[in-house]
């Protein structure tokens, strides 16, 4: 090992992620949280090309995965709802969607109603 046995060529995130020059071991700036980093996109890829002393180039890629660390939220913590008793049974009114920066199984998977025979919840999804 020599004391610079590893340089980074490219970095995708130089502010989160860099390569130790002396023991090519791969170390974090921050912390990383994949719901500012990537948003909604599927997957969340940070990527090095890294040059050794033989002058070998390696890629490195790092795949960020999510953590359940946002509660949904609605737009109001309470939503008032005007229905006229002259509305047919049937009547549908639509509700504010939760808004939760957690992507893939950790969003917002389904919504319930609690139980009464007034009342039901139907769950349409914006394509």
């Amino acid at each position: 090992r020599q004391a610079s046995a590893f340089r980074v060529v490219s970095n995708s995130a130089p502010h989160l992620v860099d390569i130790n020059p002396s023991s090519g071991l791969l170390v974090t700036k921050q912390k990383i949280d994949r719901d500012l980093l990537c948003r909604q996109s599927p997957k969340c890829i940070i990527s090095l090309e890294v040059m050794s002393s033989s002058m070998e180039i390696c890629v490195i890629k790092v795949e960020i995965k999510d953590l359940n660390d946002n509660a949904p939220s609605f737009p109001a913590a309470q939503m008032e709802l005007e229905i006229s008793e002259a509305a047919s049974p049937g009547t549908r009114i639509p509700l504010d969607s939760a808004y939760d920066p957690d992507s893939g199984s950790f969003g917002v998977q389904t919504y319930e109603l609690t139980p009464n025979e007034l009342f039901g919840l139907e769950i349409k999804t914006r394509g």
